[in-house]
């Protein structure tokens, strides 16, 4: 497991081990003696802690490594207070007790302040005092890397679309010359006409118009009545036009009498 990579022995858990990350010096053994095996029972608050073996059935047989912080050395044996004990061991270098009794066999030393013990019943193939000497400070288990957030997850960007080269510049590629024809035929916004403005423009084009100029006689053809309203044209006989008389005939109206040309007589000279 990989809490369990950085320990250095590999009867305890990770979960157990990290719960003995207790600020000061753990020491369990490199190995778990016969005829006990597997995990211990840990516990720990309060600046100690205890790892407990035991096998039920027949005698009592067990096996219990402590350390309490500011602790003393027993002053009496547990087994009888009225034994007084003191330190008849070394365990590393450190003074220590060592008191065998027949329901334990128990040591006894202070080291870095902390006090510790060993104490079994029926362990074989080592005892309390020379598995004290054995035992190795305990490398808890490394706290894990916290686990780096996930970057945050950005939307794609848009897709980009083809820009249509025709449209771009405006102009028809079947028919380049649609643009100088929309250009021809659309009207030129730039400059709005007033409503004043307007009105003067539609004046000034009433009173410049030309006047319709009258029409002679030698550009049409004479124009007589018959008396029934309907316009007629006279003729004398000789292909010159007749002259025109305008006269009324007293009903309000406008007669035209048409007076024929008289021919003047050449008389002969004698």
């Amino acid at each position: 497991m990989p809490l369990a990579a950085a320990q250095n022995v590999d009867y305890i858990s990770a979960g157990v081990g990290a719960a003995l990350d207790l600020g000061f010096p753990v020491l369990v053994p490199s190995w778990v003696p016969a005829p006990f095996g597997g995990e211990p029972a840990v516990d720990t608050g309060g600046g100690s802690y205890s790892l407990y073996w035991m096998n039920g059935g027949g005698d009592p047989t067990f096996l219990q490594v402590t350390g309490v912080v500011g602790g003393g050395l027993p002053a009496g044996s547990p087994y009888d207070l009225n034994i007084e004990l003191s330190i008849n061991a070394s365990v590393n270098g450190y003074g220590a007790i060592h008191d065998v009794t027949p329901i334990y066999d128990a040591v006894w030393w202070i080291q870095g302040g902390v006090l510790y013990s060993v104490q079994s019943r029926n362990m074989t193939g080592t005892d309390s005092l020379s598995l004290a000497q054995s035992l190795i400070q305990f490398v808890p288990p490394a706290a894990p890397e916290p686990t780096p957030p996930p970057p945050p997850t950005q939307a794609p960007p848009p897709a980009e679309v083809a820009e249509d080269p025709d449209e771009s510049q405006g102009t028809d590629s079947a028919n380049p010359d649609a643009t100088d024809s929309l250009d021809e035929i659309a009207p030129d916004t730039s400059e709005e006409t007033s409503p004043d403005q307007a009105g003067e423009s539609a004046e000034s084009t009433t009173s410049e118009a030309p006047a319709a100029e009258p029409t002679t006689g030698q550009e049409s053809a004479p124009i007589g009545s018959d008396g029934t309203g309907m316009p007629s044209v006279a003729s004398d006989g000789t292909g010159g036009p007749p002259v025109e008389v305008v006269g009324t005939d007293g009903t309000g109206g406008r007669d035209v009498i048409v007076i024929p040309r008289r021919t003047p007589v050449l008389e002969p000279t004698p």
